[in-house]
């Protein structure tokens, strides 16, 4: 009788323990999180803004073929979305989150207590204090890429916790069919992160270098026997609206 007792008990608080989470993210959601300046075709929550908004914790922000936004969450930190994008936006903890399931976003942080951008996989946010400008991308075949243009990035596999920094004027492509993060290698070894085959630990990663002088970010990726290109205008790549 006593265990039962027991059992109920245990029952009893991991049922209010599920219902206090469901309620903390029913609080975040609505909350403002900043403003939108979108060119036409660009829907908040399913709804088509004409050029100024508000994005608030649970809305989902589309790009379309063209198309481009500048969310700016504080005086410290903006996004500026690329075309055919997707992404929703929340919180994580007190800083601003970006889910980002589709598409290019640039992001602008002056502190690293600034915007967090997840991809399906991948926990991406600035690895020290200071001004940090990057580039995500999550691509059709689900491979991502980051830039590191201003400030190195930590990215942290989700499902595992493992984490790896992207040093400050490098890039990383990582194929879908990736698992864990590469092991660190010496500095300026631009293979350091293709260690491994695909479904070991590092595998399916590769890390470049960024070229200063090119007039366009490009980026390329093979995932799935197919090859991808990011084309990314400078111009989005700095604090401006679209």
């Amino acid at each position: 009788m006593l265990s039962t007792g027991k059992n109920k008990l245990v029952v009893w608080a991991l049922a209010i323990g599920c219902l206090f989470a469901l309620s903390l993210s029913a609080a975040d959601r609505g909350r403002i999180l900043g403003g939108v300046v979108a060119s036409p075709g660009v829907t908040v929550a399913g709804i088509p803004i004409p050029s100024e908004g508000t994005i608030f914790a649970g809305d989902l922000l589309r790009t379309p073929k063209g198309g481009t936004a500048l969310v700016n969450f504080s005086a410290a930190s903006q996004a500026n979305i690329a075309e055919e994008t997707s992404v929703r936006f929340g919180y994580a903890g007190v800083n601003p989150l970006a889910q980002l399931s589709l598409g290019t976003m640039v992001t602008t942080r002056l502190s690293k207590d600034g915007l967090i951008v997840e991809t399906p996989k991948y926990r991406i946010e600035p690895a020290e204090q200071g001004k940090a400008v990057h580039v995500v991308a999550v691509l059709r075949d689900e491979g991502t890429v980051v830039t590191a243009r201003h400030g190195g990035v930590s990215i942290t596999e989700i499902s595992s916790g493992l984490r790896y920094v992207l040093p400050e004027g490098k890039y990383a492509t990582i194929a879908a069919s990736s698992v864990g993060v590469p092991r660190p290698g010496k500095e300026g070894d631009e293979q350091a992160a293709a260690g491994g085959t695909p479904g070991t630990q590092g595998g399916g990663w590769h890390i470049g270098s960024l070229s200063h002088a090119a007039s366009i970010a490009v980026v390329v990726t093979a995932a799935a026997g197919a090859t991808a290109a990011i084309w990314i205008p400078l111009a989005l790549a700095s604090p401006s609206a679209p």
